[in-house]
């Protein structure tokens, strides 16, 4: 009997104990809800007010007005916030009163937005969005027509009273367009005196955005050791009334860091229409960037900057107004620059963008951007600066690049879209000698005897190799060596459409 007393308490033991983890495990696992809006919370600020960290908050399609929908406060909680079907479906219209969004209380980037688009936002700073003492992540949202005294679309703040040590601002796949800022940043408004901080834009796009008095696209002063980041970021058409149309930077020794960008058709009425630049001790790099068509009322096209200029590399500066460069001597190489800059590897020579008058800036096959001829460090050198046994031509390689901010693809010039990219054929057969002929609607030939292709199994001809017009098209492939066929030709013929 007592052997069963004790029995029994070990079960029970052991019942509780798996009991406790299940309850931890099942708690752990329910923790991370999804709400909806508007089904389970009638607005935005109430969902977020329910959530937990970990929850995921999911706004469904429609148009989001009024109170609780409109100056949402994430209140530092580690959510992600995001629209049903992306922000061409869900937006949030401030009315002319208010703004979008307001972080204030240490957000990271644990706390995500995602997918809205914000229009109509009107305030003191930031008309979309002021983001104090906090650095969420924002992706795939849309602001436009938004205003505001300082940042139209988009205020960042870290004053001296801040105790936020090393943020961290994303913005992914975002737009902003067609925002206006009475004073400075009429895209987005990045002020950190105080704080070291860090933005980073990825593939953005600022446009069309207008400041009174200076950095249409983007205004940023900032603290030493801080950063501002541009990936494949595109800043077209933004207008300032005194400095810096595309982009206004002011700091004393913080880093600007540009890749794969584009400044084209930016204005400012007096100084720097793509960049005003005013850094005394620079280590600023623009990398595979294009600079085009960007007018200055009196200098700087492309870049203007007092103080230590930027630092450019395989970069396109060409037919900016009234000169491409202001102020300062260029620091450039592997770069392609209207009127010639000393540097290495630098050439000048009409870049033969495909057709800039309708914002393509990507290169025709005939561009002097394509292919150049540079150095690189070998990776295999020995990186000792004292041994004597390697020769500084040992340490180099030569590499072939493009400049400017996109990369040649043939398929960016011939621009056609088919059943298939490729016209394929699959014949088995011995050595032998294939033809491919384009024919139009009328059956007269466009493109004849194109293509030859040696050997067994599966062959292709590019059909960007072929200049043809929109339109429809059929094609045949053919070969004189026939006698040679060891088995079927199949898929041998077709049609194609170009659009």
């Amino acid at each position: 009997m007592g052997k069963m007393k004790s029995c029994v308490k070990k079960n029970w033991f052991w019942l509780i104990l798996i009991l406790c983890v299940s309850y931890s495990v099942v708690g752990s696992t329910v923790h991370a809800r999804l709400i909806s809006v508007p089904y389970m919370y009638a607005t935005i600020q109430s969902a977020i007010i329910a959530a937990k960290d970990g929850d995921v908050v999911i706004v469904y399609s429609g148009t989001y007005k009024g109170k609780g929908n409109t100056n949402i406060d994430l209140l530092g909680k580690k959510i992600t916030l995001h629209s049903e079907n992306g922000p061409s479906t869900c937006i949030i219209d401030c009315e002319n009163n208010g703004r979008g969004f307001y972080f204030h209380s240490g957000e990271r980037d644990t706390t995500i937005i995602s997918g809205f688009t914000i229009i109509n936002g009107h305030v003191d700073m930031g008309g979309a969005m002021l983001i104090e003492q906090s650095a969420p992540k924002i992706m795939n949202c849309i602001m436009s027509y938004n205003s505001a005294n300082q940042g139209g679309a988009v205020y960042i703040d870290y004053s001296c009273k801040s105790s936020f040590l090393f943020p961290l601002i994303q913005f992914e796949n975002c737009i902003m367009n067609n925002n206006l800022a009475i004073f400075n940043g009429g895209g987005i408004h990045y002020s950190a005196p105080c704080s070291i901080s860090s933005l980073i834009l990825t593939n953005c796009t600022i446009n069309n955005n207008t400041a009174c008095n200076s950095g249409g696209g983007i205004y940023g002063t900032m603290l030493p050791s801080s950063t501002l980041s541009l990936y494949s970021t595109r800043l077209r058409s933004n207008v300032a009334f005194v400095d810096g149309g595309g982009m206004y930077y002011v700091t004393s020794c913080a880093s600007l860091y540009a890749k794969d960008s584009l400044f084209v058709s930016n204005v400012a009425c007096r100084y720097g229409a793509g960049l005003y630049y005013s850094v005394s001790c620079s280590s600023s790099v623009f990398e595979n960037c294009t600079f085009s068509e960007n007018i200055a009322g009196i200098d700087g096209g492309a870049m203007y900057a007092e103080g230590s200029g930027p630092y450019v590399t395989q970069s396109i500066l060409w037919d900016d107004r009234p000169s491409e460069i202001g102020g300062f001597v260029l620091n450039a190489s592997y770069s392609d620059i209207e009127g010639g800059c000393v540097g290495y590897g630098n050439i000048n020579a009409p870049p033969q963008f495909i057709d800039p008058l309708n914002g393509n800036y990507r290169l025709k096959p005939e561009s002097p951007c394509i292919d150049m001829q540079v150095e690189v460090n070998n990776p295999s050198c020995d990186a000792d600066a004292e041994n004597d046994e390697t020769t500084d031509s040992e340490c180099t390689d030569i590499a072939s690049i493009d400049i400017g901010a996109y990369q040649f693809n043939e398929a960016d010039y011939f621009p056609y879209k088919s059943t298939s990219d490729l016209i394929q054929w699959d014949y088995r057969a011995d050595d032998t000698f294939y033809w491919v002929d384009i024919y139009d609607t009328h059956n007269v030939s466009v493109s004849k005897n194109k293509g030859v292709a040696y050997g067994e199994n599966l062959h292709q001809f590019s059909l960007a190799k072929l200049k043809l017009t929109p339109g429809t098209y059929s094609w045949k492939v053919w070969s004189p060596s026939i006698i040679n066929f060891w088995g079927n030709m199949t898929n041998f013929e077709g049609e194609l459409t170009i659009k």
